[in-house]
């Protein structure tokens, strides 16, 4: 299941922070959940269950290598349409398909944007394409932080890290070349290889798929294993993480090498400090992410 690149728009609890906005209740979150939205795109702008729903950008078209289109709506909600935005409805659907998430504003009580991620994490489950479209797009707004400025070197791999190509080969990553072409959410083709030498401190990762996946036969009792350093970007249920931010129970994703498809993966063990190494590598990719140990992580920027 890979990608071919069409429109991108981000959300994330961030894009409501510019203002400080009412957060959404529990009632509201349930009144949000249960607006009813038959097959085909609903209007720009409607009503339901005393909520207003207004269409924040143009719909998001995504299509894997199956050939099927998956879409994305995003819509404010509010209780009148003049009001602060509590949230968004977060519309998905692919063929006869279509599945609904309503993401809390910013403000927002924890218990209500817990529901969320309890949704968001049984749909990723029952909806082939669901979780990593939410994930990536979510991604999209997270700005680089002042730690990641600081650290611009630290964003890297060891050189026997393996990279999958879209022949459905695998290749170091000290071996990887400006222009090959390896898997990633989006059609990817690498642009620059990016070489550091010191002395760099690695974070092994250990995650458990959610589901049967033919993977890598380097793992630990079922385990993928990924070593990296701290403040490289991957990709969770939740979009971009560093890796020094990530816990024990986040959801990443990892790719299934035989169906192509990404499925979510459990981080079981975080193990700061885990070696050192004298060089290490990371790649810049026309679509911002690629598979390191099949496990799904993101440009550096």
């Amino acid at each position: 299941m890979r990608f071919i690149p069409f429109v991108l728009v981000a959300v994330s609890w961030a894009t409501f922070a510019q203002e400080r906005q009412p957060g959404m209740t529990l009632a509201e979150f349930d009144k949000a959940k249960a607006v009813e939205i038959r097959s085909g795109s609903p209007k720009k702008h409607f009503r339901s269950h005393g909520l207003s729903y207004r269409q924040h950008e143009t719909p998001l078209s995504f299509q894997f290598s199956d050939g099927v289109e998956n879409k994305v709506s995003f819509y404010d909600i509010s209780e009148r349409s003049d009001q602060s935005i509590l949230g968004r409805l977060v519309v998905y659907s692919s063929q006869n398909r279509l599945e609904t998430l309503v993401l809390p504003n910013e403000t927002s009580p924890k218990a209500v944007k817990e529901h969320f991620v309890a949704d968001l994490k049984a749909k990723s489950l029952t909806n082939d394409g669901l979780g990593i479209c939410v994930a990536f797009a979510l991604s999209q707004t997270q700005t680089r932080s002042s730690t990641a400025l600081a650290h611009p070197q630290e964003f890297c791999f060891p050189a026997e890290t393996f990279v999958n190509l879209v022949d459905g080969t695998e290749k170091k990553i000290s071996g990887i070349q400006a222009g090959d072409e390896i898997t990633g959410i989006r059609a990817n083709r690498v642009e620059k290889v990016i070489v550091n030498e010191g002395v760099f401190s690695l974070t092994r990762l250990l995650v458990r798929p959610n589901g049967q996946a033919w993977v890598s036969t380097r793992n630990e009792s079922g385990l993928l294993s990924l070593e990296v350093t701290p403040n490289h970007p991957v990709l969770t249920l939740l979009g971009k993480k560093r890796v020094e931010d990530l816990h024990a129970g986040d959801w990443l994703f990892v790719r299934d090498a035989v169906t192509g498809r990404y499925l979510t993966a459990e981080l079981t063990s975080i193990a700061p400090a885990f070696r050192t190494v004298d060089k290490v590598y990371h790649l810049q990719t026309e679509g911002g992410t690629y598979e390191a140990e099949n496990i799904v992580v993101l440009n550096k920027h």
